[in-house]
């Protein structure tokens, strides 16, 4: 946040107020960087528009290498909670057969039966603990791989932002984060406005990458007040996908 808003007032002259305000508006998530990546800021002065992206650059990770690291890691986390809820809970009852036996010992062995119960009530609170864990992680990851991410503008806007580029006359998404996503469990429905991007009227909606199909993968509906609505066809082919919409207005 900082580099980018020093990026424009010193090296573009924006006013320190337009600067927080333009930074504000972008998903700058720095949680999702490592050393040696290199961050790209584009200002367009005449549009008062600006823009970033990060590449590589010299890290040993690419961006998208982060986002799959991030996955294993809550895989790993929500296996090794459920083997510490079932650890616990053979525990538990180990230490409760201990407990049954002690008491039909003599009165002297109290105060260790005490203790054990104890131990059995403090194992019970960390085996609930780790179940919530397991289930947070299990609900995290399920609705990270159920989910389709997504972005749209206008082409010269996605252009401009790095999100959309052509290499060998192939459009393709850029290297970036999307903000916007849906959770193919809850809901298969995506509502573009034309108020949301500025404009009157939608009138046309292109769909990259184009390995998705109109009308086989993706439904795309256009109401009379220049709205559309998109729908998910193929839950198989557009879940865990990074899908752009490319308006004309």
């Amino acid at each position: 946040m900082k580099l980018a808003e020093q990026y424009l007032v010193k090296e573009k002259g924006v006013p320190e107020t337009r600067a927080k305000e333009l930074v504000a508006r972008l998903n700058i998530m720095e949680t999702s960087m490592e050393k040696g990546m290199k961050v790209h800021f584009y200002y367009d002065p005449a549009k008062d528009f600006f823009g970033t992206w990060v590449s590589q650059g010299d890290a040993k990770h690419s961006p998208l290498g982060l986002v799959r690291a991030k996955e294993m890691k809550l895989i790993q986390e929500k296996d090794a909670a459920v083997a510490k809820a079932s650890g616990l809970e053979d525990e538990k009852a180990q230490l409760e057969e201990l407990r049954d036996n002690l008491q039909k010992e003599i009165e002297g062995l109290e105060t260790k039966k005490a203790q054990l119960e104890s131990s059995v009530a403090q194992l019970e609170m960390e085996k609930t603990k780790a179940q919530e864990e397991a289930r947070i992680t299990g609900a995290k990851l399920a609705e990270h791989q159920n989910s389709v991410w997504y972005d749209a503008d206008l082409e010269d806007r996605l252009r401009a932002r790095g999100v959309l580029k052509t290499v060998n006359k192939v459009e393709n998404i850029g290297e970036v984060k999307f903000a916007n996503n849906i959770d193919l469990t809850k809901t298969k429905s995506i509502t573009l406005k034309p108020s949301q991007f500025g404009i009157d009227h939608i009138r046309d909606v292109r769909i990259v990458p184009n390995f998705l199909k109109e009308g086989r993968d993706i439904g795309v509906h256009f109401v009379e007040d220049g709205t559309v609505e998109v729908t998910v066809l193929n839950e198989a082919a557009v879940k865990g996908q990074k899908v752009l919409f490319v308006l004309t207005q």
